[in-house]
């Protein structure tokens, strides 16, 4: 039924267009302008208004008489920009589980449950090895990691490196990216044994929306199913202190300073050896070329 009223709409749209016959109008702004009147019309059957005296309750088909409205109008804001229902369908579901998870996180703190917090590039996927491939293809030769910043070890121009990499995360790029294996069975043997896994990556998922999609795409394709993920650089380092002292916390990480942040806060690293984080020495730092099966809890420093 959902499949024949996304053709029943599409269907009605083309017949008005048609009828307008005015190939300059910019129907998405019509659809929008549409939108933001029908939202008045439910405030006014809802009677939001509480100051004012109405005559009884809110009627419920003028309600849902309404709400036909907003949703045709959502309807044809998919069609408009090129969306396929199986599309609506798959964003809205992936959407929801995303807000279900930050919701069990916020709320539901993995009391007694062992914590490991981890970065995603250069920690768990090969970043450096997936983007020197698309480089490439712009006859860039990726050069030897010396640091954080791809474009310093190219020797391109920040705004070509820049241009480029936008290129990379808007076609879909972070969910081609080569896993470190050792990272990825740890991962996987201690979400068997019940840890709880915080995903949290400094992809630029608020610039380019498909880039949660696509880690989401990649975590499961490697059969990681981490408990939440958080996108942004230094909110590792304000999750790591909310939840230190509920457990034990480990955090695995490449960044030389964010590592060093976390130690210093008191908290266990497992630093991905790179050649930008060779400096960093601290007790609350173990280096790992590979990582071990399983974390060593008993090694945190966390209780």
């Amino acid at each position: 039924m959902l499949f024949d009223i996304w053709e029943q709409q599409r269907s009605y749209n083309e017949v008005v267009k048609a009828i307008e016959n005015r190939p300059e109008t910019n129907w998405a702004e019509v659809y929008l302008l549409g939108l933001i009147g029908e939202v008045n019309e439910v405030l006014e059957v809802t009677h939001w208004k509480r100051h004012k005296k109405h005559s009884g309750e809110p009627i419920r088909e003028n309600i849902a008489d309404e709400l036909v409205d907003l949703t045709k109008y959502v309807l044809c804001l998919w069609q408009e920009y090129g969306f396929a229902l199986e599309d609506l369908l798959n964003v809205v579901w992936e959407k929801g589980e995303v807000l279900a998870q930050t919701v069990r996180h916020q709320f539901y703190p993995p009391d007694s449950r062992d914590i490991l917090v981890t970065d995603l590039d250069g920690t768990v996927a090969d970043f450096r090895t997936g983007f020197a491939k698309w480089l490439s293809l712009h006859n860039i030769e990726a050069g030897e990691t010396q640091s954080l910043s791809v474009d310093l070890d190219t020797g391109v121009s920040y705004e070509m490196y820049n241009s480029i990499k936008s290129e990379f995360e808007a076609s879909g790029g972070y969910a081609t990216l080569p896993p470190y294996e050792d990272a990825v069975e740890m991962i996987r043997n201690e979400q068997k044994l019940g840890t709880y896994i915080l995903v949290v990556t400094a992809r630029p998922q608020n610039d380019i929306r498909r880039i949660r999609a696509d880690t989401m795409e990649w975590l499961h394709s490697h059969d990681i199913a981490p408990d939440c993920v958080i996108f942004g650089r230094d909110e590792r380092l304000v999750q790591l202190l909310e939840l230190r002292g509920r457990s034990q916390v480990c955090m695995l990480e490449d960044d030389p300073t964010l590592a060093l942040r976390a130690a210093n806060s008191g908290i266990s690293v497992m630093l991905r050896h790179q050649p930008y984080n060779e400096h960093v020495t601290h007790d609350n730092v173990t280096r790992y070329g590979v990582f071990p099966r399983f974390v060593k809890w008993e090694e945190s420093g966390e209780d």
